[in-house]
């Protein structure tokens, strides 16, 4: 019953180890820092799903675009979904608008933020961004 009991056992921490070290490491090498298509999908996802207030952009603001990412820091999350957690400097423009017919004021915006990005299937990157 014992040797069972040690048997069942060591077969799910091999499992559990498998699952949570192996595969990812198989699935996919990684990708370097600068990889331009996570940098396109995160600018992609800043200007169309980013609450503008979450990244110091004023409520009256016409409109408002994100032009540029730098990346800081990239760390591997723990588990088999091969997900990744990105701190990086966003930098774009917001146009305020002015009085009697005069053209909208343009100022410029810079936000360090965290974007948590990993694999989307059948392809492509999922993005979502991380509020402090």
């Amino acid at each position: 019953m014992l040797k069972k009991v040690l048997l069942a056992s060591a077969i799910i921490l091999a499992l559990v180890v498998v699952y949570t070290k192996v595969i990812p490491f198989l699935l996919k090498p990684a990708t370097p820092i600068g990889d331009p298509q996570i940098e396109a999908a995160i600018i992609d996802f800043a200007n169309k799903h980013v609450n503008p207030d979450k990244i110091n952009i004023p409520r009256h603001a016409i409109e408002w675009k994100v032009e540029q990412l730098r990346f800081h820091k990239l760390t591997e999350l723990p588990g088999p979904h091969n997900r990744k957690e990105i701190v990086a400097s966003i930098t774009g423009y917001y146009l305020t608008p002015r009085k009697d017919y005069q053209e909208p004021k343009r100022n410029s915006f810079k936000v360090k933020t965290k974007f948590n990005i990993g694999n989307k299937y059948p392809s492509g990157i999922s993005v979502q961004h991380i509020t402090r």
